[in-house]
Formats: structure tokens, sequence, C-alpha cells
């Protein structure tokens, strides 16, 4: 065989030419088991619970942790003023509240179900036809970016604190 050819099937598919003497049949693999579960996948909730949407996410994110991310970003967004001036100045960042907390965990939710970035433009439009997700009227494409730029789960100072030891940022 000449080098020529030899390297024209290397090219091919990335292998020599004898890595690829293998051939393989239908018989080859097992048959997959068939699957049979025993209740109806997904999550279960005990029968006497009738729970909307909002009342499981707030099993995870009570007014508490909410608060507390709210704190620690505004905190966060406050320290790194000075460090970053251009990225404060770009958004004209201003406090956060908790309304406005539960609108980017709402955008964050829904960009993460329907896969589509946060800067893609079909997310923020006002055009309905074209609009993807309708997150603008959550809140601007600026406010949401402003916030993710300075999104922190704790303070700067618990930070310090932790950064220091090995501890949980939350105390219960």
């Amino acid at each position: 065989m000449s080098e020529e050819s030899e390297s024209s099937d290397e090219e091919e598919n990335g292998l020599p030419e004898a890595a690829c003497d293998i051939s393989v049949t239908d018989n080859d693999f097992k048959e997959a088991p068939e699957f049979h579960p025993r209740r109806t996948p997904g999550p279960h909730l005990p029968p006497n619970i009738n729970i909307s949407a909002l009342g499981l996410f707030q099993l995870y994110f009570d007014a508490a942790v909410i608060t507390h991310a709210v704190e620690s970003t505004n905190a966060y967004a406050e320290e790194n003023k000075e460090k970053k001036p251009s990225m404060y100045k770009r958004f004209g960042y201003k406090q956060l509240n908790n309304g406005e907390m539960l609108q980017f965990y709402t955008a964050l939710l829904l960009l993460g179900i329907t896969g589509v970035r946060s800067y893609n433009r079909k997310a923020w439009t006002t055009k309905r036809s074209q609009a993807v997700v309708r997150l603008n009227e959550l809140m601007t494409r600026n406010r949401f970016e402003a916030i993710s730029s300075f999104f922190h789960m704790v303070t700067p100072e618990e930070e310090r604190d932790c950064s220091k030891k090995s501890c949980t940022y939350m105390s219960t």
C-alpha cells in the first residue's frame, strides 16, 4: 500500500486502516430489557397535598432565601462598584428587591426550560410573532444582565470568612 492511500484512509476517519477492520452486526448487541416501572415516572406527592408550581418552588426558595440572595447581590454589586466601574455604569445597577429577584429566577427557569440563551434577541423581543419566550414582560434585557453580573448567594463578608475555613454559607 502506498503512503498516499494510507494517509487518505487515516484522513477519512482519523484511524489507521487496520483499526477499521472490525465489522459489527445487529447480533453483536443484546436487546435492552423492557422498562416497566411500578408507578408513573415523575414527581410524586402524597395524594392529600394539593400544591401549585409556585408552592413547590417556595419549598426550596422561601422568603428567607430570596431575601438573603437580594442582600448578597446588592452587597456584592456595591462592593464591586469601584472594581468594575464599566459594568456598573453599563447596566446602571440599582438596588434589587425580592419581587425583582423572583422575576429573575422566573426568567432563568424559562430560559432553561426553552433552551434559549439569554443573549438571544428572540428571548427579549417585543414582537409577539418572533418571541420564543416573552421575557421582556418580566424585565429588560439590560436589567437581567445587570442582575446576572452581580448575582451572589452569599454576602462578601460571608465569602471572605468562608475562604479562610471550611463552612456552610447559610445557617439553619
